[in-house]
C-alpha cells in the first residue's frame, strides 16, 4: 500500500519527485544499509542489559507506523526478554495514552525506574 500510495502522480507531483523515479522498498539494501552493514548487524542487547543494570537512564522509541518491517510488537517482545534487574517491575506496568492538546492520539509510552 506505501508503494502505490508514493509512487501515485499526484503524490509524486507533490513531493517533487520526478515521474521517472519510483520509490521501492530498501531496507536493508543499497549504499546507505551497505555502509552501516558492519554496526547493524551486530547484537547490541547486553549492551542494553548493562547499561540498564548500571542505572543508566533509557529510552526506546520506535515508530508504529512507519512503513518499516521493524514493528512496535517486535521491539516489545525483545524488551520484555531483557536480563536486567528492572524488568519484572517494568513488565507490570502498563502503557499510558499520550494525546495532543486536540486530542489526537500521539503514541504510547511505558516507563519504570530508568527504562521508558
Amino acid at each position: 500500500m506505501m508503494g502505490d500510495y508514493l509512487n501515485d502522480p499526484t503524490v509524486k507531483k507533490t513531493l517533487h519527485i520526478p515521474d521517472s523515479v519510483s520509490w521501492v522498498d530498501a531496507d536493508e539494501t543499497g549504499p546507505v544499509a551497505d555502509g552501516l552493514k558492519s554496526d547493524f548487524t551486530q547484537p547490541c542487547i547486553s549492551n542494553l542489559e548493562y547499561l540498564l543494570n548500571k542505572g543508566y537512564r533509557m529510552l526506546m522509541y520506535n515508530g508504529q507506523r512507519d512503513g518499516s518491517l521493524c514493528n512496535h510488537l517486535g521491539n516489545l517482545k525483545t524488551i520484555l526478554s531483557l536480563n536486567y534487574s528492572g524488568i519484572d517491575e517494568f513488565k507490570k506496568t502498563n502503557q499510558k495514552l499520550i494525546k495532543l492538546p486536540n486530542g489526537n492520539v500521539l503514541g504510547y509510552i511505558r516507563n519504570s525506574n530508568n527504562f521508558t
